[in-house]
């Protein structure tokens, strides 16, 4: 597995060309499913977060998507907390597009995904062992995006662990998660965070 960490755009024009070409495509059908045929909407809250993680994820894979088993860490969830702050800001738009695109998206988040069409799971990745469900080798690309800095994360890191001082939850949540996305992510496939 080899571990990549993504700040901005990290696509080549090969990349980008295979972008445009796949966002129309799903543009339409995100729209009409999720945003009541808003496309302002989805301009506004998909496009932008949907062209930098897709970019990432396509500039490490040269066959595409289609087929492969994306694991989506921190999905984003319609129930987050967060929610009301930045509606649709934190849905599941990554996982969205790539099942509607072709790709196998598993999602997982501590909020609730019921209702979402692609695999999903709603569990605390701070646990330990909290992927051992998935069978070793059987990943593509694992993803992440402000995994580490989410808001959501921290504020449940703390409320499990009450009276105990916490040094960096984004550290304790790395040292927890690497070791179980070697034994799942296939010896050729990548973890992409932001």
């Amino acid at each position: 597995m080899k571990v990549v960490q993504y700040n901005g755009f990290q696509g080549s024009e090969q990349t980008v060309n295979y972008f445009r070409f796949l966002e129309p495509r799903v543009k339409d059908k995100l729209i009409q499913k999720y945003l009541n045929s808003n496309e302002k909407e989805y301009s506004l809250t998909a496009y932008s977060t949907l062209f930098l993680q897709l970019n990432a994820i396509l500039s490490l894979t040269s066959d595409g998507i289609l087929e492969k088993r994306i694991l989506d860490l921190g999905c984003g969830s319609i129930h987050n907390q967060d929610h009301f702050k930045y509606p649709q800001g934190f849905e599941p738009w990554l996982c969205r597009f790539l099942h509607e695109a072709g790709a196998k998206p598993i999602g997982i988040d501590i909020a609730n995904l019921d209702n979402e069409e692609f695999e999903h799971y709603q569990l605390d990745l701070g646990e330990p062992n909290s992927l051992d469900f998935l069978a070793d080798n059987s990943i593509d690309i694992a993803h992440s995006s402000l995994l580490f800095d989410s808001p959501t994360m921290v504020r449940e890191m703390y409320e499990r662990n009450p009276g105990i001082e916490i040094q960096n939850p984004a550290t304790r949540l790395k040292q927890n998660l690497l070791p179980q996305l070697e034994k799942i992510i296939k010896p050729e496939g990548f973890f992409i965070y932001q």
